[in-house]
């Protein structure tokens, strides 16, 4: 009997210990569940950073307040939303599925001004920091090197100042490092020894000097593209960048590198530009692969007898023996040219040329006919040199700086200024948007802009012209163009868009509409820089104060127009101009123009470098303008032209 009580009182211990078990269960799986949070230490951290950069959240992303919500922690592509902005990304897995980290954090092309805060040390758990393409300053901060879950940073397209913290090479997680246009102190490249983990670096135009050999590229097993242009980088180019068997894209042009180049390459490189170096030595066998883009122009290379016939053009490309420009070596290696004769008829008898042309091997035009061209584009030809001087013939009223304040001055009325201001719109329209290659002019000006016999403009002189891909947002290049229509941001940077054309665009606007040049030194003093005056009667309400006072009678609503997207032509950003499309559509009334225009911060510098003058002060950090009169305007010759072998001859070229 009692065998069976101490049986039954086991039996319902268990069932207790079951029946409880399953009470906490249900009453776990009854209680709702808890909304993760962002961590208030980063939320803190994250309101700080955005205020003083002057940004919003993005409803997308911060719902009701909340941070790590919306699109911040659903399944949006970060990659593929560039319209959001700026945008962060949230993990909320941490400490059972309550509290959210920021993990991700971009703010590109949003012209922000200003420093990092130091508030960017609190959000520890980033791994993707894209800050590219704002007006950034100050110091890279040292605490940078704190995140070091960092994955991803990328600060290009900014102003800071060096050097580069050495705390970065405490972010050994980083497979992208994108730094550029570091100024006013050097840095040297020991910090990127511990970041062995890159598959991307750049850092063009950061003020990096010494010479790489402290550096063990072999221990970058994963790095495929690497960029140190314009630099200061001295010494020879270490065989352990040449030998990366996974490196693709190798880009040290600009430099002061010395020595000869290998014999040997890895068989995985595919571009390499060491371009305006001190290299010396004749061209290795690999320089003629077939597979391989190279850019070797601008050092002091020789032939040997063992080269080959192509690369004899690269001979007259060297520091101490240079190209007659119009010479095709000059841009052969850029764009290709098939010259095809029909029939075995020469040319001549046919009375026409018919071109296939390649930019970088790719096809761009077939069965290009020149004469046909010509008659239509006119001087755009000469954007391939195939007539290095070429003026068209039919061209009886000169350039349009001659017709409004030259000696062949052709007393414009106000109509025949509009349409020359929308027929040079539509002709850079073409330029930037439709034509099968992306063309930048870099030379806009009055004196470049052909009349017709109809009044009809025609954009001349592409010497300078640079064909870039559609999927670059800028380029960066030595600065050719003539002062006072050259945008700040080339002018100071080298950072070429097609917005640089539309500054230039905005210039000649303003000339045609005041009939003077942008810089006239016999006038009075208040009056002699086209900008500052225009912006002085913009700001007094006066706008059409600078319609030339030739013109007896003009539209004022339109005039009014004309002059608006002027200002916002040569605005200091150019993510602040608008794009050619956009300027016909303002143009011609289809778009609407934005009365508020902001004063580019450049005409403000001016103004105050002009204020010191007369107390006697020496502004330091703005550089000259120029003083002479239009007729004794600048040219500012190309300091570096950069044509990309295609690795490919054609007989006969």
């Amino acid at each position: 009997m009692r065998e069976m009580r101490s049986c039954s009182g086991i039996v319902v211990s268990w069932l207790l210990v079951v029946l409880a078990f399953f009470s906490w269960q249900i009453a776990v799986v009854a209680q709702p569940q808890q909304t993760p949070k962002t961590d208030p230490i980063e939320v803190a951290a994250l309101n700080a950073i955005m205020g003083r950069w002057g940004l919003k959240a993005s409803p997308e992303w911060n719902i009701s307040g909340e941070p790590c919500s919306g699109f911040a922690i659903d399944g949006t592509d970060w990659d593929n939303q560039p319209n959001i902005n700026p945008f962060i990304k949230c993990i909320c897995s941490f400490v059972n599925n309550t509290v959210c980290h920021i993990t991700r954090l971009r703010v590109v092309k949003l012209d922000v001004v200003g420093q990092i805060p130091s508030e960017l040390q609190n959000l520890t758990y980033l791994e993707d920091l894209i800050a590219s393409d704002n007006e950034f300053t100050g110091k890279l901060p040292d605490n940078l090197g704190g995140l070091t879950n960092l994955q991803d940073l990328a600060f290009q397209g900014n102003s800071f100042e060096g050097p580069i913290p050495a705390s970065l090479s405490n972010l050994t997680k980083l497979t992208k490092l994108r730094i550029g246009d570091i100024v006013n102190r050097s840095t040297s490249m020991a910090f990127i020894s511990n970041l062995t983990s890159l598959n991307i670096l750049i850092l063009r135009n950061c003020m990096i000097s010494g010479d790489l050999e402290p550096v063990d590229f072999s221990r970058f097993a994963a790095l495929m593209f690497l960029d140190m242009s314009f630099n200061n980088i001295t010494g020879q180019i270490p065989q352990s960048i040449l030998n990366n068997g996974n490196l693709q894209f190798l880009f040290l042009g600009n430099n002061s590198l010395t020595g000869r180049l290998p014999d040997v390459i890895s068989t995985s490189l595919k571009v390499i530009d060491f371009s305006y170096n001190q290299l010396t030595g004749s061209y290795p066998s690999w320089a003629s692969q077939n597979n391989l883009q190279l850019n070797l122009v601008g050092n002091n290379f020789v032939l040997s007898s063992t080269n080959n016939r192509y690369l004899w053009h690269l001979n007259c490309l060297q520091q101490d023996a240079p190209c007659f420009r119009g010479s095709p070596e000059y841009y052969s290696f850029a764009v290709d040219c098939e010259l095809v004769y029909p029939d075995s008829q020469t040319w001549v008898s046919l009375g026409r040329r018919v071109f296939d042309i390649y930019v970088q091997g790719a096809l761009k035009e077939k069965n290009f006919d020149i004469r046909k061209t010509a008659g239509y584009n006119g001087p755009m030809i000469s954007a391939l040199s195939v007539t290095p001087n070429f003026t068209p013939t039919y061209l009886e009223n000169g350039s349009l700086d001659q017709a409004l304040f030259g000696d062949r001055s052709l007393n414009l009325d106000w109509t025949m200024r509009f349409e020359i201001i929308l027929g040079i719109a539509r002709g850079l329209t073409y330029l930037h948007e439709e034509s099968s290659v992306r063309i930048v002019h870099r030379d806009i000006k009055a004196s470049n802009i052909l009349l017709d016999i109809d009044l009809t403009p025609k954009i001349s002189d592409f010497g300078l012209a640079k064909l870039y891909d559609e999927k670059q947002t800028h380029v960066s290049t030595k600065i050719a163009g003539t002062l006072g229509y050259l945008a700040p941001e080339y002018a100071m940077k080298g950072r070429l868009t097609e917005k640089a054309d539309v500054f230039a665009f905005g210039v000649v606007v303003l000339e045609t509409v005041a009939g003077r040049s942008n810089t006239d030194n016999s006038l009075e003093e208040s009056m002699i820089y086209l900008f500052e005056w225009a912006w002085d009667l913009r700001e007094k309400g006066q706008v059409l104060g600078i319609v030339d006072p030739s013109l007896m009678e003009f539209n004022k609503d339109e005039a009014l127009r004309v002059i608006l997207v002027a200002l916002q032509c040569t605005q200091g950003s150019p993510h602040q101009r608008p794009s050619m499309s956009k300027v016909v559509g303002m143009l011609t009334g289809e778009v609407e123009v934005a009365e508020v225009v902001t004063k580019p911060s450049y005409v403000t510098q001016w103004q105050l470098r002009d204020v010191n003058r007369s107390y006697g002060v020496t502004a330091g950090s703005y550089s000259e303008s120029t003083t002479s009169d239009y007729s004794k305007q600048k040219e500012i010759q190309p300091l570096t032209l950069s044509p990309m072998m295609t690795g490919s001859s054609h007989e006969g070229r």
